[in-house]
């Protein structure tokens, strides 16, 4: 067992040493704010919720901030950005008080047609989905896990919708 220990430290070390932003060559990529969106020209839009703030099933709140969508984009070399195509954007929902420990809701689009692959959980006070157009609104639904621990996620339920509005 303490042989084990060792190997697994020297991989540790070993892994915290790598460069790990090289393994992101050819991978999707997401502005981490609107203003890295908008300085490497992603930018497309700008989205006002008509919602701000919601209560989860454990009592907790969340908010939402005004989001933003950008043109989908490709980790390149040496930190180039790629353009990806034209077959849809990223749509980024701030989420200010997000606890990531706390993964128990995320956004979708309600128009499915108008969905290009789903959307990610939120992580690092964000969710991002991601529509193949951008209307001048978008519904959003909010999903939450299924408070009946047997469904869970097998079985979400719709809790909320969310209509953004494009900022002229």
């Amino acid at each position: 067992m303490i042989r084990n220990s060792g190997i697994y430290l020297v991989l540790i070390i070993l892994l915290s040493h790598c460069n790990l932003d090289d393994k992101q060559i050819g991978t999707f990529g997401v502005s981490q704010d609107l203003q890295s969106s908008r300085s490497n020209h992603l930018l497309r839009a700008r989205y006002l919720p008509d919602k701000f703030q919601f209560r989860l099933f454990d009592s907790s709140v969340i908010l939402i901030d005004t989001a933003w969508a950008e043109t989908e984009w490709i980790h390149g070399e040496n930190g180039k950005i790629n353009i990806a195509g034209d077959s849809g954007y990223n749509m980024i929902i701030p989420i200010p008080t997000m606890n990531d420990a706390k993964f128990n809701f995320e956004f979708e689009m309600a128009d499915r047609t108008n969905d290009s692959f789903g959307g990610e959980g939120p992580s690092r006070n964000r969710q991002v989905i991601y529509p193949r157009k951008l209307n001048d609104k978008l519904k959003i639904v909010m999903v939450q896990i299924n408070p009946d621990t047997s469904l869970g996620w097998t079985r979400p339920l719709v809790t909320d919708t969310i209509i953004f509005t494009k900022i002229k």
